[in-house]
This record gives C-alpha cells, sequence and structure tokens, in this order.
C-alpha cells in the first residue's frame, strides 16, 4: 500500500481509451470472460503480499491468486493473479502459481532473496530493541515470501464459495473501473481484500 506500490513496472504506462478509461480493464474483461466461456471455474483464492521496490521491508503491495479448475476436473488447474496499482489492474496466468512475475519487476533468485532476508534480519534485529512487535512483523514477512520464493508454490488457499464464477471477478473489474488510485481509500491492497471477500462469500 506504500507510496513506492505507483510506480510498479509492470503497471506502468497503461493506455487510456477515448472515455477516459484504462484499457487494461478491457483486456481483463475479455479474458477474463473468454476463460468463463472455456468452462474455468474458480476454487480457491490465496491473498498475497510482495515487496513494492527493493528497498521495502514489510512487503506492501498486495494482490490475489485464484485457483480454477476446467469444470468439474480438479487434474486441469489453472492459476489466475490480479494486481492492481495506480496505472490500472494486471491479470497473469500460469498453469502453477509459481509461473507469475512480481509486479514491481523483482526477480530475486534464491541466493539474494536470502541474502536479502539475511540483511533485514540484522537491521529488525536493531530495530526490535526499541519496537520489538514492529521487527516481528516484517521479519515474518520477509520469511513468508522467502519460503514462497523457495519452494515455487503458494500455500494457505481458501475454498472459492460454491457458486463463484469467473464472472464475479469479471463483475467486481466492472464495478470499479472508474475508481481512481488512492493511496488512503483505494490502493492494492483495499483491491486484493474485497475481491477476496467477493469470492469467499
Amino acid at each position: 500500500m506504500g507510496s513506492l506500490n505507483s510506480s510498479l513496472k509492470s503497471l506502468e504506462s497503461v493506455a487510456v481509451d477515448v472515455n477516459g478509461e484504462s484499457k487494461s480493464f478491457k483486456s481483463v474483461v475479455a479474458d477474463l470472460t473468454i476463460l468463463e466461456m472455456d468452462e474455468w471455474v474458480p476454487r480457491g483464492v490465496i491473498r498475497c503480499q510482495e515487496q513494492c521496490g527493493a528497498a521495502d521491508p514489510l512487503n506492501v503491495h498486495g494482490y490475489i491468486i485464484v485457483r480454477c479448475t476446467e469444470g468439474d476436473c480438479q487434474d486441469q488447474e489453472k492459476f489466475l493473479r490480479l494486481d492492481f496499482g495506480a496505472a490500472g489492474i494486471l491479470l497473469q496466468k500460469g498453469k502453477t502459481d509459481g509461473d507469475f512475475k512480481s509486479a514491481a519487476g523483482i526477480e530475486y533468485k534464491w541466493t539474494a532473496s536470502t541474502l536479502s532476508t539475511l540483511g533485514w534480519g540484522v537491521g529488525m534485529a536493531a530495530v526490535g530493541v526499541y519496537v520489538p512487535m514492529t521487527a516481528g512483523v516484517m521479519l515474518v514477512s520477509k520469511g513468508a515470501m522467502l519460503i514462497c520464493k523457495g519452494s515455487g508454490k503458494l500455500v494457505g488457499y481458501q475454498a472459492c464459495k460454491a457458486v463463484a464464477t469467473l464472472g464475479d471477478i469479471c463483475d467486481f473489474v466492472k464495478e470499479n473501473k472508474n475508481k481512481p488510485y488512492n493511496l488512503s481509500t483505494w490502493n492494492c491492497n483495499n483491491f486484493a481484500d474485497e475481491l477476496h471477500a467477493k469470492l469467499l462469500t
């Protein structure tokens, strides 16, 4: 949710049409419509956080990943990642939930991620002397990110409501297409929280 979120590389310079609407929204709606016609159904959803920049220790950028199956065939999976930023919305599709690129363009290898976490660990140890709760949150957040990067697999999917469809996501995008990015009231985390809730209830 931090100020750096407005400059996420994957969301930069999204074109706007003559009606003032971001073409990213139209593209996402079109992709979701095709996927729904191909009978892909949302089965699980996970709410995630990642760094919005190399110097972000709190992983302030929020997004969701949706696990889909082709109809009732549980063996045919597709994963959808949805990010929201100042320039619009980004939809990524993958055969696994480890296929996605960071919205900030940060693609650390295992070694770099480990060194980064160790570096922050030393810094947070110093912070912990004065603000132990803040240090704890930072270290847990960084540790969770490291585990995801190392395993290549996210865990903790919640089951979508039984009647959930990709049309629900499409409707959510349409309903919010004209809401401008606002760091305080409508940022990546607000978007991810509300879409996450919509698929669960």
